[in-house]
């Protein structure tokens, strides 16, 4: 009974670990595809409509592929942007259920055995989250919808907050040396 519960268990752990990127990039194109078509219908009546509340939201959502993102954006046209966006949220979201994973198993965000290597994987989640910050100030939570204001906030603060606080007590014990 109990190897087929830990059969179970790391069966949906490895769906749960493919599933959930795939969710985001479909959830991703979808919004994508809506946010093309309502600013192709929007720009009949307005000159500058500005940014449909979903398509920030998605952006908050994935703000570590919104951060990579700004580096080609201005460079590629608009389909291979979007394709290599959507791309990277399927890594983003693949990379943050491996570090969840690990977090369980090693109570670290990373399974690197190096210590410098840790210490080098944290600090660039934590420039990102410092980036990420500073590049989304712009981001105008105030002018949305209220139902897309307070979920939105809360992802903003989670992903300024989080990579500061788990992968700085994992630099931290990486540097004293407190696990191997």
């Amino acid at each position: 009974m109990v190897r087929i519960r830990e059969t179970l268990k790391s069966i949906v752990r490895v769906k749960f670990r493919y599933l959930l990127p795939l969710m985001q990039m479909a959830l991703a194109i979808a919004i994508i595809q809506w946010t093309n078509h309502w600013y192709l219908t929007v720009a009949r009546h307005y000159d500058s409509p500005g940014t449909p509340a979903p398509f920030s939201f998605m952006i908050i959502m994935n703000a570590p592929a919104s951060v990579v993102r700004m580096f080609w954006a201005p460079y590629v046209d608009w389909l291979w942007s979007n394709v290599l966006f959507v791309a990277s949220i399927g890594l983003c979201w693949y990379s943050l259920v491996w570090s969840l994973d690990s977090w369980r198993r090693y109570c670290t965000p990373f399974p690197f055995r190096r210590r410098r290597l840790r210490i080098a994987a944290n600090l660039l989640l934590i420039a990102i989250s410092v980036v990420f910050v500073g590049y989304f100030r712009d981001i105008n939570i105030a002018q949305m919808p209220w139902q897309w204001e307070v979920p939105s906030g809360i992802l903003f603060l989670g992903w300024a907050i989080a990579p500061l606080w788990i992968c700085g007590s994992d630099v931290e014990r990486c540097v004293r040396r407190k696990d191997s």
